[in-house]
């Protein structure tokens, strides 16, 4: 991974896009993500602001905050006339675009996760898989798309620096928003998660609802490694991506079918770990090979260095 402070996001995608036709338009569409994170910055810091003086968050409050930040993401992707159907958490099913080019793609986006630790200003942040658009293909169902079939996936952290990681096939970058220019500007280059971390990411107080190889997997970790967890699925990922180490969403007794959605949470973060060296299984298979059966689909998953992975996959069976 290299430190790097000149090439804006922009520049990079524009440079990446130009002689691969599976990226033709991707640029255009990555950037009007980019401009809403930039928007979702700001009203982000506005509704931190309004609800200061209250150490629990007003459920009317964060309802507003998401739907300005749904509906922001939703009309602004829309307009950069490269996209032919979004999917998220708050609709049923994919949502068409009429108006769309030749060379489409296909979104899913968890537009904010976390919000509600908006009070204490701390690990929240926005998820998104791109597809490219085949349903023109003979028997292909663009609601049904594996994972390994992302052309890109990216994520985007808000705070103190707001900060967009960017995946595409075989290469990670990270971007962070400079205040003076407003521009995505690259502060690391070719990320790659590391394999000696010493650290895992689990949510221990359900322990006791975890399976017996559950059980005896975190059991193992916890001998071995450090516990490192927010409780915040886009924070533990970005830790996890430049520390190396674990990370683990189980199924449990209440919650059999996993708790992640697997479209719009595993997939592009699962696509984001391989491209970065690492690995994401669901306990029993590859996230990004699993067949959904629909647009909600829940699934668990371990996610991080290919080493650990492995390991703890084989400790559940």
């Amino acid at each position: 991974m290299n430190l790097v402070m000149s090439t804006t996001l922009q520049d990079f995608l524009a440079e990446s896009c130009k002689s691969d036709k599976q990226y033709k338009n991707l640029g255009k569409v990555v950037l009007a993500i980019a401009k809403v994170v930039c928007e979702t910055q700001n009203t982000l810091k506005t509704a931190q602001f309004i609800s200061g003086n209250d150490l629990s968050p007003d459920k009317k409050l964060l309802q507003t905050v998401s739907t300005t930040v749904s509906d922001a993401f939703v009309t602004k992707i829309m307009k950069c006339g490269c996209v032919r159907a979004i999917g998220c958490e708050e609709v049923n099913s994919l949502t068409k675009i009429s108006q769309y080019s030749k060379y489409s793609y296909i979104i899913q986006m968890r537009q904010l996760n976390d919000l509600s630790n908006i009070d204490v200003d701390f690990g929240f942040g926005s998820i998104f898989g791109i597809w490219p658009n085949r349903e023109n293909e003979s028997g292909h169902d663009a609601n049904f798309s594996q994972g390994i079939e992302q052309v890109a996936a990216l994520y985007a952290i808000y705070g103190l620096s707001t900060t967009l990681v960017v995946a595409l096939k075989n290469t990670v970058h990270a971007f962070s928003l400079n205040p003076y220019s407003n521009l995505f500007e690259m502060t690391h280059t070719n990320i790659r998660i590391p394999e000696t971390g010493q650290f895992y990411s689990v949510n221990e107080s359900y322990f006791h609802t975890f399976d017996t190889q559950t059980q005896k997997a975190v059991a193992h970790l916890r001998n071995h490694y450090a516990l490192r967890y927010t409780g915040s699925l886009v924070m533990d990922f970005h830790y996890n991506l430049f520390k190396g180490g674990v990370l683990i969403f189980p199924k449990d007794c209440l919650n059999p079918r996993g708790n992640l959605h697997l479209m719009y949470e595993a997939n592009p973060l699962s696509f984001i770990a391989e491209q970065a060296g690492g690995a994401a299984s669901s306990g029993t298979e590859n996230i990004l090979e699993i067949m959904p059966d629909n647009q909600h689909q829940l699934t668990p998953m371990i996610i991080g260095a290919k080493s650990l992975v492995s390991q703890i996959t084989d400790l559940m069976r």
